[in-house]
């Protein structure tokens, strides 16, 4: 996530008058670029799912999360998830 997006977004919670305490936000997502990258540059937590665009890296056949997989995203991203899951079900 671009900086000056991030700071839009800060500026505009500020704006609304809105008071967020970011331990209680949870950054759901698929994209370790876009998803798990924007919730730290907001400093909050992120859940990566594994089953979404980085399957292929993510996943085993039996659609297991791969340990060493997670691994080698994270240090392509330079990012880490807070929490990984396989899927998300509601």
């Amino acid at each position: 996530m671009r900086a000056q997006t991030c700071y839009s977004i800060k500026r505009l919670l500020g704006c609304l008058s809105c008071v967020y305490v970011f331990t209680q936000v949870l950054a759901i997502g698929d994209s370790m670029h876009h998803d798990i990258g924007g919730a730290a540059a907001l400093g909050i937590d992120s859940l990566l799912i594994a089953g979404g665009i980085h399957a292929d890296q993510l996943l085993d056949s039996q659609k297991a999360l791969r340990p060493q997989g997670l691994e080698q995203l994270c240090d392509t991203y330079k990012q880490r998830p807070t929490y990984v899951s396989a899927a998300l079900t509601w």
